[in-house]
């Protein structure tokens, strides 16, 4: 494992808050997280739904709900020598949109959702490519074409004009993939990739995220499930109720939880050898067992 000064920092969030926006009643939302994304390691942002994960991860991406304000913080990416305060560019001028374009790649939850249905598979995948760089069309044909096949999309120069209600969930998954690496960028943010995916293929989408992350990029990985965590991330940082309440390595975070909520989260994953007779814990069932310090 990389020593710390040996880790290249490629995205910090320092003490990012958020709000419902509205001047009456307004609802803290997310409240002071901080973390770092590392060139060649993989961060996972775990906790239950509600904790304010995808919320996070948007406002890197200025891709926040219309709702949803983002009240103070610092959001800095580090794009080779250049550091760039994400949170000081306009939502929808012309450096952030480049950003998302070159620096940043998106892979959401639901690819049917995000993908255009009435647009071709290989117009979708070199769309980004052809608006923030000089490629020609062709030669950006070519690239996503290789980049697809690499992805594990056979036949794909025949695929490349296919719509995607004709693929399968996976496969759409690994378009959005593509979509996301086309440019190259440093940071690869993954929102829940694998939710509604069977379990064949949530191994293979997280294997593709793991190359990614081997390959010299920063992943930051939204998921609830400590399983996917424990095998592929490098990194953990648990989310309640709004914010990082327990942070560190995979093995220092999973070995030796500190706070009653991770406790409780590690007592909800099922396991091979459990008694079928036994009931598998809830979140909250659990968190209170760890609180009473019935941690098994």
């Amino acid at each position: 494992m990389m020593g710390a000064r040996a880790m290249e920092a490629i995205l910090t969030v320092k003490d990012l808050v958020l709000d419902t926006g509205g001047k009456k009643n307004s609802q803290t939302l997310v409240d002071g997280v901080s973390f770092t994304a590392y060139r060649g390691r993989m961060l996972a942002i775990v906790g239950e739904s509600g904790s304010g994960k995808s919320l996070t991860v948007s406002s890197v991406a200025h891709l926040l709900p219309s709702a949803v304000r983002r009240v103070s913080g610092e959001i800095t990416l580090y794009a080779g020598d250049t550091e760039v305060r994400i949170d000081r560019l306009a939502k929808l001028g012309r450096e952030m949109r480049r950003i998302r374009g070159l620096n940043i790649g998106m892979v959401f939850q639901d690819p049917m959702a995000a993908l255009n249905p009435v647009q071709t598979i290989g117009r979708q995948v070199t769309e980004r490519l052809l608006a923030h760089t000089r490629v020609s069309r062709a030669d950006a044909n070519v690239r996503a074409i290789a980049l697809l096949e690499s992805l594990g999309i056979g036949s794909a120069a025949e695929r490349f004009h296919r719509y995607p209600h004709e693929f399968s969930g996976g496969m759409r998954q690994r378009v959005m993939i593509a979509i996301a690496l086309i440019c190259d960028p440093d940071l690869v943010l993954a929102d829940e990739p694998t939710t509604a995916l069977d379990v064949i293929v949530q191994a293979q989408i997280l294997a593709l995220l793991r190359d990614m992350v081997d390959d010299g990029r920063a992943v930051v990985l939204i998921t609830h499930n400590m399983g996917l965590v424990a095998e592929y991330a490098d990194d953990v940082a648990v989310m309640y109720q709004g914010q990082i309440i327990e942070r560190g390595t995979v093995e220092e975070v999973l070995g030796n939880p500190k706070h009653p909520y991770t406790a409780g989260l590690l007592r909800c994953v099922p396991v091979m050898d459990m008694d079928r007779d036994v009931d598998l814990a809830t979140i909250s069932t659990a968190f209170t067992q760890a609180q009473k310090g019935h941690i098994s």
